[in-house]
Protein backbone atom coordinates (compact mmCIF):
# COMPACT_ATOMS: atom_id res chain seq x y z
CA UNK A 1 0.00 0.00 0.00
CA UNK A 2 1.34 3.17 -0.86
CA UNK A 3 1.74 6.24 1.75
CA UNK A 4 -1.16 8.94 1.39
CA UNK A 5 0.43 12.00 0.03
CA UNK A 6 -1.39 15.53 0.91
CA UNK A 7 -0.83 18.19 -2.17
CA UNK A 8 0.25 21.69 -1.68
CA UNK A 9 -0.33 24.58 -3.69
CA UNK A 10 3.15 26.00 -5.05
CA UNK A 11 4.63 28.20 -3.33
CA UNK A 12 4.60 30.42 -6.55
CA UNK A 13 6.56 33.48 -4.61
CA UNK A 14 9.62 31.28 -3.76
CA UNK A 15 9.12 29.42 -7.01
CA UNK A 16 9.76 33.03 -9.43
CA UNK A 17 13.59 32.36 -9.29
CA UNK A 18 12.50 29.01 -11.48
CA UNK A 19 9.71 30.44 -13.67
CA UNK A 20 11.92 33.28 -14.74
CA UNK A 21 13.74 31.58 -16.69
CA UNK A 22 11.10 31.07 -19.17
CA UNK A 23 11.10 33.85 -20.91
CA UNK A 24 6.83 33.57 -21.25
CA UNK A 25 7.39 34.54 -17.91
CA UNK A 26 10.49 36.83 -17.37
CA UNK A 27 8.47 40.12 -18.80
CA UNK A 28 6.26 39.53 -16.64
CA UNK A 29 7.37 40.04 -13.55
CA UNK A 30 6.86 38.20 -9.47
CA UNK A 31 3.41 39.84 -9.01
CA UNK A 32 1.71 38.99 -12.63
CA UNK A 33 3.42 35.78 -12.80
CA UNK A 34 2.03 35.10 -9.08
CA UNK A 35 -1.96 36.14 -10.46
CA UNK A 36 -1.30 34.52 -13.68
CA UNK A 37 0.54 31.10 -12.26
CA UNK A 38 -2.33 30.95 -9.76
CA UNK A 39 -4.98 30.12 -12.44
CA UNK A 40 -3.39 26.92 -13.22
CA UNK A 41 -5.06 23.64 -12.13
CA UNK A 42 -3.72 20.18 -10.19
CA UNK A 43 -3.64 17.46 -12.65
CA UNK A 44 -2.23 14.05 -11.91
CA UNK A 45 1.21 13.43 -13.39
CA UNK A 46 -0.39 9.78 -15.07
CA UNK A 47 -2.57 12.37 -17.73
CA UNK A 48 -0.06 13.91 -18.88
CA UNK A 49 3.40 12.02 -18.55
CA UNK A 50 4.00 10.91 -22.15
CA UNK A 51 4.02 14.70 -23.46
CA UNK A 52 6.35 15.92 -20.93
CA UNK A 53 10.31 17.42 -22.15
CA UNK A 54 12.37 18.56 -19.30
CA UNK A 55 11.22 15.57 -17.03
CA UNK A 56 14.32 13.60 -16.40
CA UNK A 57 16.27 14.38 -13.12
CA UNK A 58 19.70 16.66 -13.71
CA UNK A 59 22.32 15.60 -11.09
CA UNK A 60 19.97 16.02 -8.02
CA UNK A 61 21.22 17.44 -5.00
CA UNK A 62 21.61 15.35 -2.07
CA UNK A 63 20.05 17.58 0.41
CA UNK A 64 17.42 18.48 -1.85
CA UNK A 65 16.30 14.69 -2.48
CA UNK A 66 16.78 14.50 1.39
CA UNK A 67 14.30 17.14 1.75
CA UNK A 68 11.94 15.66 -0.98
CA UNK A 69 11.96 12.10 0.93
CA UNK A 70 11.09 14.06 4.30
CA UNK A 71 8.17 15.60 3.25
CA UNK A 72 6.88 11.98 1.79
CA UNK A 73 7.55 10.86 4.88
CA UNK A 74 5.79 13.28 6.49
CA UNK A 75 2.88 12.63 3.84
CA UNK A 76 2.67 16.79 2.77
CA UNK A 77 4.74 17.63 -0.79
CA UNK A 78 4.42 20.95 -2.69
CA UNK A 79 2.96 20.07 -6.05
CA UNK A 80 5.81 20.38 -8.92
CA UNK A 81 4.72 23.35 -11.66
CA UNK A 82 4.23 22.12 -15.26
CA UNK A 83 3.76 24.52 -18.44
CA UNK A 84 1.44 23.35 -21.15
CA UNK A 85 2.80 24.90 -24.35
CA UNK A 86 0.48 23.14 -26.63
CA UNK A 87 -2.38 20.42 -26.77
CA UNK A 88 0.01 17.90 -26.22
CA UNK A 89 3.58 19.59 -24.98
CA UNK A 90 4.37 20.38 -21.52
CA UNK A 91 7.14 21.46 -19.97
CA UNK A 92 8.61 21.04 -16.18
CA UNK A 93 9.42 24.74 -14.76
CA UNK A 94 10.14 22.87 -11.07
CA UNK A 95 9.65 20.25 -8.83
CA UNK A 96 12.04 17.13 -11.16
CA UNK A 97 13.40 15.89 -7.90
CA UNK A 98 9.77 15.61 -6.26
CA UNK A 99 8.18 14.39 -9.43
CA UNK A 100 11.18 11.66 -9.24
CA UNK A 101 11.05 10.88 -6.06
CA UNK A 102 6.88 10.52 -5.50
CA UNK A 103 7.48 7.85 -8.78
CA UNK A 104 9.92 6.12 -7.02
CA UNK A 105 7.81 5.83 -4.01
CA UNK A 106 4.69 4.73 -6.12
CA UNK A 107 2.30 7.87 -6.42
CA UNK A 108 1.10 9.13 -8.73
CA UNK A 109 1.75 12.84 -8.11
CA UNK A 110 -0.78 16.11 -8.79
CA UNK A 111 1.25 18.84 -10.60
CA UNK A 112 0.05 22.27 -10.93
CA UNK A 113 -0.22 22.72 -14.91
CA UNK A 114 -0.23 26.14 -16.07
CA UNK A 115 -1.57 26.55 -19.79
CA UNK A 116 0.59 29.21 -21.47
CA UNK A 117 -0.12 27.50 -25.18
CA UNK A 118 -2.14 30.70 -26.21
CA UNK A 119 0.76 32.51 -25.70
CA UNK A 120 3.21 30.56 -27.44
CA UNK A 121 3.74 31.81 -30.56
CA UNK A 122 3.71 35.31 -29.36
CA UNK A 123 7.57 34.28 -27.62
CA UNK A 124 9.17 31.44 -28.74
CA UNK A 125 9.70 30.30 -33.21
CA UNK A 126 7.61 27.96 -34.86
CA UNK A 127 9.60 25.71 -36.55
Amino acid sequence: MTKQIKYQKPNFEQRWSRAESFPEFQDMGKTNWKNFAGTGCKVHLSKIMDNINGLEPEDIDVLKKAKVKDQIAAGIVEMPILVKLAENKYEVVCGKTRISELLKNNQDPLVWVIDISEMMFLIRPVC
